[in-house]
């Protein structure tokens, strides 16, 4: 009775601090927002019938975008951001930060309009109208924009008493092309200006003296027909490309444009806008210098590069080695930048495009000097032909496409405060790009496709050794959604690494994928991983005891490996993990009618009987790890919040207002089971086993 007791106190908890989160300024119909841990997360909508228009994404799929309603003396006005991202890869909510943040000490100016992300799908921002039928592309950006705005008009912007767009990367690019088109879908008493936020790319050489990037941008214009939709007053007398280029466009734009841009141009964080470590220019944070331009407070036209240069110098970390990767904290969080491992390529270790792997690593200093943490990226697996060329498009399947630096948070955290028992480790990230958890050893020839994830293991590994983890007196290997997968299904071959003084263990974070039916009784989930394991060679690479007595499919599933793992594994999983229920208990094809969107969205609005299926997938989650809770080695932390991976974000890791089970942050609970703390054993117990009740055990 009393663990049944504490199931209704964790699961009230989490849930009430997730239902106080939502906020009432919307409409009915409008899509479904959450404030988790302080940051209004906001769910993506479809612009349905975009499709009968021609209006889709580079794969055929319909354009989407995010959108949270305005209120008070805000509801009248509009903010259109347009970022960079197929809709079939899109975060099903997305977070509201800087420009689009909903609160007033946050974002002073634009805290109350409608706020409006539209990720990017198309690759030419928004301007191209072509395709190409043998490969199935669809480059249809001109139309997605109509799409959108019309979409936007119907919601309300019909209205505007004031409206800005505005952008980031690509995104700041659209403002630009689009700024006149922007200021003429509204009446001239609505106030109306663009703001392109790292959009002005100019039109230079490259260090050799090679035109690199116009020939680029030449390419984008012949392949997506640019030509016809970019600004009369430009293409009369200069070349498609040229007018492609923002240098080119901004005498001629009549409508107010705000240009924001770093001098050294890498990527700016929204973090930036409004914060008490915001960079200043003169006396103003961009937030203040936008808004007082917005608002004809002041005119504003400054620049100061030495801010920006000096700062950025002064961030760099200095625990690293001559040939390390550099590093630098940006407000507040440290960046890493991106490593190939060259030569990898001889060993047809490449990713899925055939682009070498990479890593992301900070060095270790002090007592931890000598200890490694190797963190493996979700990101999923592509299980067919079509999905994964798709992959190889994105950063999942090329490095070409990975983020050139990443901030380290969460377990990767380099600070002591946010991160304990880790902080000073060499702390590694290994990004995905293979689709099948760093398993598949084959190739596609004719789709031009190499699933090449084992081999990418290998040379990963042999890598980091060189850098020094041979030496390791301690180890730990982690892993969020497929890279919590991967962190099982390696979790041996990466204590053979080491000699038996090195103390060696294993962490699973949101990596528990339950071999189990959808609400239809259909086999879904693992219908696609037997997809993945044929499609990309997997089953010689998964462990032999498994292999021995089940079929390679069911020895792709963590719940049939536990019982043969030899090294102490944690698993951090969430009873009622968000990415289970969207995809394998409720994926779209057991929900062709959308019963259950509403539900999914937001777990308060499901009905009885939904929730005694969702109670029942976390039934069965449970069952399946009673037997992996015996062992005395392992360790467990299965929390009732509605939530996929929670180690590497530093809210859900270890801060003030975390998640406590039994007294204890997820960072305490791992620490604890790590460092074998003797004395909190027994809480450990309680932390992982409090809230299950007593049916499960019997």
């Amino acid at each position: 009775m009393m663990k049944f007791l504490w199931v209704c106190i964790v699961v009230a908890f989490c849930f009430s601090k997730w239902v106080d989160g939502f906020l009432q300024y919307s409409h009915r119909g409008d899509p479904k927002t959450e404030i988790i841990n302080n940051t209004l997360m906001v769910s993506i909508t479809l612009i349905r019938g975009a499709e009968a228009k021609g209006a889709v994404c580079l794969d055929g799929t319909l354009p989407a975008y995010y959108f949270n309603r305005g209120h008070g003396s805000g509801a009248n006005s509009w903010v259109v951001h347009f970022q960079f991202g197929s809709s079939r890869y899109m975060l099903p909510e997305t977070g509201f930060t800087g420009i689009l943040s909903f609160k007033a000490e946050e974002n002073p100016d634009f805290f109350n309009w409608n706020r409006v992300l539209i990720p990017s799908c198309d690759g030419a921002s928004y301007s191209g109208d072509s395709e190409n039928k043998e490969a199935q592309l669809h480059f249809r950006g001109k139309r997605i924009w109509l799409a959108f705005m019309e979409e936007l008009m119907s919601l309300g912007m019909r209205h505007a008493k004031r409206a800005l767009i505005s952008g980031c990367s690509a995104g700041g690019l659209t403002s630009i092309l689009h700024c006149d088109k922007f200021r003429s879908l509204f009446g001239k008493s609505t106030e109306v200006k663009c703001l392109s936020d790292a959009g002005f790319f100019p039109d230079e050489v490259d260090i050799s003296g090679e035109h690199t990037f116009r020939k680029f941008f030449s390419g984008v214009v012949s392949l997506q027909g640019v030509k016809k939709n970019l600004p009369r007053f430009c293409t009369r007398h200069l070349d498609p490309t040229s007018c492609f280029f923002p240098q080119n466009l901004i005498s001629g734009i009549k409508t107010p444009l705000f240009i924001l841009n770093s001098a050294y141009d890498i990527h700016q964080y929204q973090v930036m806008w409004h914060a008490d470590n915001s960079t200043l220019i003169g006396t103003k944070t961009i937030s203040q210098s936008v808004g007082d331009w917005y608002f004809d407070r002041a005119e504003v036209k400054v620049y100061d590069e030495a801010t920006f240069f000096s700062n950025w110098v002064d961030g760099f970390v200095q625990y690293s080695h001559e040939g390390d990767p550099k590093t630098e904290i940006i407000n507040n969080t440290l960046m890493v930048s991106l490593t190939l491992i060259q030569g990898a390529d001889a060993k047809e270790a490449v990713c899925l495009d055939g682009t070498l792997p990479a890593y992301y690593f900070h060095r270790g200093h002090g007592s931890g000097k000598k200890n490694w943490l190797v963190h493996f990226q979700g990101g999923g697996w592509c299980g067919n032909i079509t999905d994964c060329v798709a992959r190889k498009k994105t950063q999942l399947g090329s490095s070409n496409l990975m983020l050139p630096e990443t901030g380290f948070t969460g377990i990767l955290s380099y600070k002591a405060e946010e991160n304990p028992d880790f902080f000073n480790w060499n702390r590694v990230m290994l990004p995905s790009c293979d689709g099948a958890s760093f398993s598949g050893d084959s190739e596609n020839k004719e789709a031009q496709l190499q699933f090449r994830g084992h081999r990418i293991w290998l040379a990963a590994m042999e890598k980091l050794m060189s850098l020094g983890m041979r030496h390791a007196k301690k180890a730990l290997i982690s892993g969020c959604s497929a890279g919590g997968q991967t962190s099982i299904l390696h979790c041996d071959k990466f204590r053979g690494l080491f000699r038996r003084s090195t103390k060696v263990k294993c962490l699973s974070d949101a990596g528990f994928f339950l071999d189990s039916v959808d609400i239809t009784g259909e086999p879904t989930f693992r219908n696609f991983f037997s997809n993945v394991v044929s499609l990309q060679g997997v089953k010689e690479n998964l462990p032999h005891f498994c292999t021995s007595h089940l079929d390679p499919t069911s020895c792709f599933f963590p719940q049939n490996l536990l019982a043969g793992i030899k090294t102490p594994l944690f698993i951090l999983n969430s009873a009622y993990d968000s990415f289970q229920f969207q995809f394998s208990l409720v994926p779209a094809s057991a929900d062709p009618n959308g019963l259950w969107n509403s539900c999914k969205l937001n777990v308060t609005n499901c009905s009885p009987s939904q929730l005694h299926i969702l109670q029942g997938f976390r039934s069965r989650m449970l069952h399946a790890l009673k037997p992996f809770f015996k062992s005395k080695q392992n360790g467990m932390s299965i929390n009732s919040c509605y939530a996929h991976c929670q180690s590497q974000f530093q809210l859900t890791w270890y801060a003030a207002n975390s998640t406590i089970i039994g007294n204890k942050t997820i960072s305490q609970s791992v620490g604890d089971w790590y460092f074998d703390r003797a004395e909190l054993r027994s809480s450990i117990k309680v932390a992982t086993i409090w809230f299950l009740n007593e049916q499960s055990f019997k």
